[in-house]
């Protein structure tokens, strides 16, 4: 990360783009939510995904708004959604929830598991957009719109375009309007209701906003963390490196490690 990088999470409101605070109009306008943990606030969505072939709900948001450091320490987090009508609050544990931050394939994205006992109703979670497995280039000067929680604390939205796209890193610069708050908001194509990526920043002296891809997110869901024969034997497989290793517990209290790649040959 460089100079420009560290000082750079900020926001930017762009010449064109104005922000409309809104109520309902939004289809998705439920699902974003409003995050405070410790003197932190940003936003975030809940999304609903596949992960290990299973349903799996997710509160999705930037990995400079809920960090590595605050996870571990079991820091509390409160959500507020449904236009801040509803809250959640609950520690982030690794140990009761799935938690995992893709800063490690730079994506400034955190996704934690929404539980059953939570009680957020199955309207307010988004779905993705699929659209990525042709390319990213397709969607170079597409409108888009971004739903968030800026520092006035009411939803509002604005509008831009995807200005230029770094398909090797899956970041993008856009020209919708954001402030302080509005890391970790959706990005949407205009007139869709699907999750194509996520805001996350401005950079010093760019009149520009950026944002990250979620397709590589979304990958990594599908086939991780299987549990099978007991939990004595546990497969990880990474969709974006294309491998994965299977852990077996013997009885002996050695474990054996194997890697494999995405044909399931042993290395």
């Amino acid at each position: 990360m460089n100079e420009e990088d560290d000082q750079g999470i900020n926001e930017k409101e762009i010449k064109d783009s104005k922000l409309i605070e809104i109520d309902r109009v939004l289809e998705v306008s439920g699902a974003i939510c409003r995050i405070i943990i410790k003197n932190t606030i940003g936003t975030g969505f809940f999304m609903r995904l596949e992960k290990s072939n299973k349903s799996f709900y997710c509160l999705i948001t930037c990995e400079h708004v809920i960090k590595e450091e605050m996870i571990d320490s079991k820091n509390e987090i409160e959500v507020y959604y449904d236009n801040q009508k509803s809250k959640l609050k609950f520690p982030l544990n690794k140990d009761e929830r799935f938690i995992r931050s893709y800063r490690y394939i730079n994506i400034d994205a955190t996704v934690i598991e929404i539980l059953q006992k939570d009680n957020v109703d199955d309207k307010f979670f988004l779905l993705p957009n699929l659209d990525y497995i042709n390319g990213y280039e397709q969607f170079e000067g597409q409108d888009i719109y971004i739903p968030q929680f800026p520092g006035e604390k009411n939803l509002s939205f604005s509008l831009g375009k995807i200005k230029l796209i770094n398909i090797y890193t899956n970041e993008f610069s856009h020209l919708a309007s954001t402030r302080p708050g509005s890391s970790g908001s959706p990005i949407f194509l205009a007139g869709s209701s699907l999750v194509l990526g996520i805001h996350k920043k401005s950079k010093i002296k760019k009149e520009e906003n950026y944002g990250n891809f979620l397709g590589p997110v979304f990958n990594s869901l599908k086939n991780c963390n299987i549990l099978v024969d007991n939990e004595t034997t546990k497969i990880e497989f990474d969709n974006i490196r294309g491998y994965g290793r299977i852990i077996i517990n013997k009885d002996d209290g050695q474990n054996y490690i194997g890697e494999f790649n995405k044909e399931f040959k042993l290395n």
